[in-house]
This record gives structure tokens, sequence and C-alpha cells, in this order.
């Protein structure tokens, strides 16, 4: 699989479980060949911008895939797989509204 400009973010407070998520991805990066970035952000405040309680936060391509728990590598390649598709079909997300007047958001 080639480069799609893939940008991944985990973002945590610096605990085991949110560096373990961030080594997860790297392996699963390796494992599926992706010349992706891959980022580990430990700023609280950017956590928060986030609307996430709770850590660690995976985000793929600028939207939140997993939050609060540490996924198996099988599910981060599903998850990484599905960012990419989603990027190259240009498919909204339903939490980032455009000024619809529908309550879905996704219009």
């Amino acid at each position: 699989m080639e480069n799609k400009n893939i940008k991944i973010q985990v973002f945590g407070s610096g605990c085991p479980s949110c560096k373990k998520l961030h080594e997860s991805v790297k392996e699963v990066i390796i494992t599926m060949n992706l010349n992706a970035e891959v980022e580990y952000v430990d700023d609280i405040q950017k956590l928060l911008q986030l609307g996430v309680m709770s850590s660690p936060v995976l985000v793929i391509n600028g939207r939140v895939a997993t939050a609060g728990s540490i996924p198996s590598q099988e599910k981060i390649k599903e998850l990484i797989t599905t960012g990419i598709a989603n990027q190259q079909n240009n498919i909204k997300d339903p939490k980032k509204s455009d000024g619809c007047s529908c309550d879905s958001g996704c219009c």
C-alpha cells in the first residue's frame, strides 16, 4: 500500500497505555508498508480541543478513530484502511456540519 498522505496522531498524557498505542500504531504502519506520519501528542489542551475526555486517542487524518482504549493491531489496521478510503472518497465527517439544517449534519 502506498502513502496516501496519511497523518496519524496518538493523543495522551504520557501514560503507559498511551505509549503502548503509539508503539502499536508504528508497528502497524510498518506491517502495512505505509509511509505515514505518526505523531505522539501529549498536550492536554489539544486533547481537550478534540472534545474527548478519555485517553489514549487515535486520530487518523484529523478524525477521532478511537478514544479511551487500546485497539488490537488488527483493529488499528482496519481503522487506518478506513481512514485512507474516507480520504480517497472525500467522505464528509458527520460530526462536522457545514451549516446544513438537518440533524445529522452530513447533507
